[in-house]
């Protein structure tokens, strides 16, 4: 179970490098509000699976530059054309953009990986001292 252990390192390691690209963005992220411009929801052709939303928020930087960037709302529906979102911005690149609204900061990636990889190597370890 050697390589279980390999790949939970990976994916820590992973995990990490995240985590480290969304702390350096944060600490130079500025924070505006913005607005849902456009929203469309992809019905489930499959029973029993949600439907899926996509669409277009705006927002205008500290500079009076008007930025527009798609996105995708996953699961339901949870805007409507014309909300107000906060959004979090990289002042040397507006485009690198992304909406605030669950207050993770874009944590998602960098904590998923963190906790598979770990768990990954919590299991070979367990299975190194059995065996």
């Amino acid at each position: 179970m050697l390589w279980l252990g390999v790949v939970g390192g990976l994916v820590v390691a992973v995990g990490l490098g995240l985590a480290a690209k969304r702390f350096a963005f944060g600490r130079r992220a500025v924070r505006v509000n913005g607005r849902i411009t456009k929203v469309r929801t992809t019905t489930s052709r499959s029973p029993g699976e949600p439907d899926r939303s996509t669409g277009k928020y705006y927002f205008r930087t500290l500079e009076g530059r008007d930025v527009s960037r798609p996105v995708n709302f996953g699961i339901g529906r949870p805007f409507g054309k014309g909300d107000e979102v906060p959004v979090f911005y990289d002042p040397a690149d507006p485009t690198r953009a992304y909406l605030d609204v669950h207050g993770y900061r874009g944590w998602h990636g960098a904590i998923a990986c963190l906790g598979i990889g770990l768990v990954l190597l919590t299991i070979s370890w367990t299975v190194a001292i059995a065996g």
